[in-house]
């Protein structure tokens, strides 16, 4: 993939205008990595572990997952602007759009997100697919952390030895 399109949609959601996203420069790669990284996480937070869908609705009510999408959305490289960035306002009704550029392509036309079984689980992002950051790896990164961090808590904390009283 070379490049994707986002569609700006009015009220009526006709379509009114549309930009063609390119990759970012490389000097900027690792921060949209690490930024696309944060999406992940707080994606696989809202899934529900029993049948794999999404919460798009609660995922997006949260203020620093709207400031990290405004972090990537200024970085975006537009086809045909000077400067990078979209204004991601125009988007923010737009959650299926908004969930296959920022989060998963495994999005349907009514904003279900589903895990796939026949793919394995969720197809990447737009940007992820784009810049080619390896979804699974980086999940598996994720879920080794968060196993890593529930084994931290759940480890037994060593007792002080009982003062002797009856001396």
């Amino acid at each position: 993939m070379n490049n994707f399109t986002i569609e700006f949609k009015d009220e009526n959601n006709a379509v009114i205008s549309t930009s063609i996203i390119k990759r970012v420069k490389r000097a900027q790669l690792n921060d949209l990595v690490t930024f696309q990284q944060t999406l992940m996480e707080e994606m696989f937070k809202e899934i529900d572990m029993n049948d794999g869908s999404l919460a798009l609705g609660s995922l997006l009510a949260k203020d620093h997952v709207w400031d990290t999408l405004n972090k990537v959305a200024s970085m975006l490289v537009v086809n045909g602007q000077t400067r990078p960035g979209i204004k991601l306002k125009e988007l923010e009704d737009d959650w299926v759009q908004l969930c296959r550029i920022f989060f998963t392509q495994s999005c349907d036309d009514n904003g279900e997100v589903r895990l796939d079984q026949e793919a394995g689980g969720y197809a990447p992002s737009l940007l992820s697919e784009l810049h080619q950051i390896n979804y699974r790896k980086k999940l598996g990164e994720w879920l080794m952390s968060l196993r890593q961090e529930a084994q931290a808590i759940a480890a037994p904390v060593e007792a002080e030895p009982t003062p002797n009283l009856t001396e």
